[in-house]
């Protein structure tokens, strides 16, 4: 099988290297490999002119196998009708890229704050895999961590694992006591009126896959510092992350044969 694989980012690049044996373009080759996320506008796709349009139109005339990920709903429904594989429905994946998810989400932290981690206030919006390793790792910096969740079984997790629980209702009371937040929910979860409510010094870094969970235009108007950091590991650990996605590309592959 030829492999195509697009994106100009250093994780595509390593993946290019290491597939550079099979190498094909996107018209010769079996298989066209995209950035995760695919795209970061819901137009083009991440790092390349060519447009998830072009792609979709494309693909329906020759039929190839796409691996892709980072999909949103729209894009999921352009992709009806073409064999795909979404890299980051699958487990392995999700967890491995998580780990340099949070040590960048971190590394982004240091960077724009002139104050510690240490005793700061730190809410993680989510406690999804990305929000459990996160709070596992801020909590080694002496953070105040505070995690909000909405299943009963995620809010007793938190408070058994010592940090402070705060359920969606309650959000509100405690958000102007943040110093950091950092939100991994891909739906709407700081609005305007939220935003409303945090402190002028705060940093908001929103790690969540498109569309975000932040209302980026109001947060702009009350200037607040917010950072929408998507694809991190692709930033920070691209070798790392290219060899896991390999793993889990060739097992797609060899399931395809």
């Amino acid at each position: 099988m030829k492999i195509c694989v697009l994106g100009k980012d250093k994780r595509s690049l390593n993946l290019k290297e290491m597939y550079k044996d099979r190498k094909g373009n996107i018209i010769d080759a079996d298989v066209i490999i995209t950035p995760v996320p695919i795209s970061k506008d819901g137009e083009k796709i991440t790092g390349e002119i060519l447009t998830i349009d072009n792609l979709v139109e494309f693909l329906n005339v020759r039929k190839k196998i796409l691996i892709t990920g980072g999909l949103n709903d729209s894009i999921r429904e352009k992709l009806k009708g073409i064999k795909y594989y979404d890299i980051m429905s699958y487990d392995k994946i999700a967890i491995y890229n998580a780990i340099p998810t949070v040590e960048g989400a971190i590394k982004v932290a240091i960077e724009n704050t002139d104050f510690t981690l240490n005793n700061s206030n730190i809410c993680i919006l989510g406690f999804g895999r990305i929000g459990k390793i996160l709070a596992k790792y801020l909590s080694s910096f002496g953070a105040n961590i505070y995690c909000e969740a909405r299943r009963e079984e995620d809010i007793a997790l938190i408070k058994a694992m010592g940090y402070n629980s705060i359920e969606l209702n309650s959000l509100d009371e405690y958000l102007s006591k943040m110093d950091i937040i950092f939100n991994t929910i891909p739906h709407m979860i700081l609005d305007k009126k939220r935003l409303e409510n945090l402190k002028n010094d705060v940093l908001v870094i929103d790690i969540a896959s498109n569309p975000g969970g932040v209302d980026f235009k109001a947060a702009k108007e009350l200037n607040i510092k917010v950072l929408w950091e998507l694809g991190i590991p692709s930033k920070v650990a691209p070798k790392t992350a290219a060899i896991y996605f390999k793993e889990a590309i060739d097992k797609i592959l060899i399931d395809e044969r």
